[in-house]
């Protein structure tokens, strides 16, 4: 979708919120739940494009950065919790 991972200033990244609003508008790509909750995440919007399934996060600027733009990892799509089995069962 973005090559650019990471902004290298607020401009860059209204500029970037300008493109990403055109594309919401014409369908390239649309605006999905976050599947995992992390701390700090809350300011966090995850994209999905349609014809390819990849899916973005767009991290909004903060103290120490200008915002960020990275493809999520197929795990973090569909956590897995470690299921423990405990048997019930008296030798």
């Amino acid at each position: 979708m973005h090559d650019l991972r990471v902004f290298e200033s607020v401009y860059a990244y209204r500029e970037f919120l300008r493109k990403l609003a055109l594309a919401l508008e014409e369908g390239w790509i649309e605006e999905i739940p976050i599947a995992v909750k992390k701390p700090f995440s809350e300011r966090e919007r995850w994209f999905r494009e349609p014809h390819s399934g990849e899916v973005y996060c767009l991290g909004p600027p903060g103290e120490k950065s200008s915002g960020s733009w990275r493809p999520v990892e197929p795990e973090s799509l569909f956590p897995s919790k470690v299921i423990t089995v405990v048997s019930q069962t008296k030798n």
